[in-house]
């Protein structure tokens, strides 16, 4: 098929390795290249939107139910190779360009900082003096870390081993314990301490 004005914009973007120097000679590495694009052109011929993956959502706009493109599904989970995927790394175009925050859960991680630094901005004239005033936001600024970070983590635990919103772990043979639970707790909220003290 002919490659429209889009699916080039896409390429020159998204693509490292689609750039064509002849239409004829390029036509049917054009194909391939296109499908394997996470922003271009699928194996159906439709053109997939430029929305798709923002967050690193699936085009359901989920994090869940639809793997990667460069999965195999037919495999199990952790069997598929990246070798074709790694080989076009560094990216530079996604790094220079910034896609590389937009197109995955960077871009979600980035809009909590903004949330957190615009809700819960820091005291600076407190921070001035070493008083009991001092270490009276340090508590505060610990409790927001602490609930940041155990919400974030508890909404993956509950949505993939409490509601099973992912059908293909990595580990089949993992067996869910308790005690594996509360060691993950435990140390997540002394790095979340050592984080907030050096804040």
């Amino acid at each position: 098929p002919r490659i429209s004005k889009h699916e080039v914009l896409n390429i020159f973007f998204f693509d490292t390795k689609a750039r064509p120097k002849t239409k004829a000679k390029n036509k049917q590495k054009h194909s391939i290249t296109i499908m394997s694009s996470s922003c271009t052109e699928t194996k159906s011929n439709k053109t997939t939107k430029w929305y798709n993956g923002i967050g690193g959502l699936n085009p359901k706009f989920s994090l869940f139910g639809i793997p990667p493109t460069w999965v195999n599904t037919s495999l199990p989970p952790g069997h598929t190779s990246q070798s074709a995927m790694l080989s076009t790394y560094p990216e530079w175009r996604t790094l220079l360009t910034g896609t590389y925050i937009i197109y995955s859960l960077n871009l979600v991680w980035l809009l909590i900082a903004i949330w957190v630094y615009i809700v819960f901005p820091y005291d600076y004239e407190v921070a001035k003096h070493w008083d009991s005033h001092f270490g009276h936001w340090i508590v505060k600024r610990a409790v927001v870390n602490m609930s940041i970070v155990h919400l974030y983590y508890s909404f993956w635990h509950v949505s993939l081993y409490g509601l099973k919103w992912s059908t293909r772990p990595f580990n089949t043979n993992r067996v869910y314990r308790w005690d594996k639970l509360l060691h993950n707790m435990w140390y997540t909220t002394l790095g979340t301490l050592q984080w907030t003290a050096w804040e």
